[in-house]
């Protein structure tokens, strides 16, 4: 029993504590300086310019129609939006978008001077330039109303109100290159008959019908009391037309469906303002080379065109920036560009709206040459 105990005593003994942990050892307090001030500024960087907006051409063009003259276009920056010039006697492509019927984009060029502005669709107006056929049984006159209902490339689809009993409107597609701005010179007539007075008859019924050819399909129905004129008459069949305001119908019908007039029937530039009074007008100046030209009305700004090199044009000097003790503009702050007010000396066909002025970039303007004595 005393062996036991003293072997158990020995063990205990001969075991070794564990060892106590370290002291945790605290972080050195890092000490951040307070800011200081200096005298050095920071490196003057500024934003490009917010690009101005520009009128363009429509990206799907249906026809591009030129005129050597065109007159009482109102020009616009965008479709709807405030005119800020007509137009009078320009040289002048108009580009039509090809779909549904759309705003233009009038591009305006005498080789000194290039303007493109957005024409309204409602303002838009179609013009046969010579005599042809329509709808198979129409010959347009120079002034005949033409509704524009679609277009795509190469042709515009328009119809034209018939006056007959049927169909109410005709429709047809024209070529880009049969259609004018400008009203043209040309005798509708001519192209059915030299004669300027032909027989006359009447449509003896309602529905009479009318065919390009003897006997072939129907193209319209003529109401009873319409008055035609004969011209020709083969076998059972006579060819007829009727003169109207705007338009001829001709096409072949039969006799027997006309009677003679009265029978009984079977009815079954002035330029805009130029800025402030504190501008210095300057005259005759040119430049060697092209200049952007800008639209500017109420808080609109666009890119319009081009003033070419060489062109003549009165230009007003900005007037020199005022020292208004304000830093000068640090990171990030957009420097606000600076234009001339132009007045253009030889192309008066653009009259611009007594609230827009033409400008071009001032720094494009350094590069001009100064005025010519007087």
């Amino acid at each position: 029993m005393r062996r036991g105990i003293a072997l158990a005593a020995l063990a205990l003994g001969c075991a070794r504590p564990e060892p106590a942990p370290p002291p945790k050892t605290a972080l050195p307090k890092v000490e951040i300086p307070e800011a200081v001030a200096t005298s050095e500024p920071e490196p003057l960087t500024t934003e490009p310019p917010v690009a101005l907006a520009e009128v363009t051409e429509p990206k799907q063009v249906a026809c591009r129609i030129a005129e050597a003259g065109w007159a009482a276009a109102s020009l616009r920056l965008r479709a709807g939006g405030v005119v800020f010039a007509k137009v009078t006697n320009a040289p002048t492509t108009l580009v039509v978008p090809a779909g549904a019927p759309a705003a233009a984009t009038a591009v305006l060029d005498d080789q000194q001077v290039l303007v493109k502005g957005i024409v309204d669709k409602d303002e838009l107006r179609f013009h046969p330039r010579v005599a042809l056929v329509f709808a198979q049984f129409l010959i347009p006159k120079p002034r005949v109303k033409l509704a524009w209902l679609s277009s795509a490339a190469g042709k515009l689809r328009f119809g034209i109100d018939t006056g007959l009993r049927s169909p109410e409107r005709a429709e047809d597609d024209l070529p880009c290159e049969k259609l004018g701005l400008n009203l043209a010179d040309f005798d509708a007539r001519a192209m059915l008959t030299k004669q300027a007075k032909l027989p006359e008859k009447v449509a003896a019924r309602d529905d009479v019908e009318l065919s390009d050819t003897r006997g072939g399909p129907v193209l319209a129905r003529l109401a009873a009391g319409e008055r035609v004129e004969v011209v020709q008459v083969q076998g059972k069949h006579s060819k007829i037309l009727i003169d109207a305001s705007e338009h001829l119908v001709f096409g072949w019908v039969a006799s027997a469906d006309l009677a003679p007039p009265g029978a009984a029937l079977g009815y079954g530039t002035g330029y805009g303002r130029l800025g402030g009074s504190h501008y210095t007008l300057l005259r005759g100046r040119t430049c060697a080379r092209d200049l952007t030209l800008i639209v500017e009305i109420g808080d609109e700004r666009a890119k319009v065109g081009t003033l070419r090199k060489g062109a003549q044009f009165e230009a007003q000097t900005p007037p020199e920036p005022v020292d208004t003790g304000e830093p000068p503009p640090r990171r990030g702050r957009a420097v606000e560009q600076r234009f001339v007010s132009v007045r253009l000396l030889r192309s008066r066909w653009l009259s611009l709206d007594e609230k827009a002025r033409l400008l071009v970039p001032e720094d494009e303007y350094k590069e001009c040459t100064p005025p010519r004595p007087p």
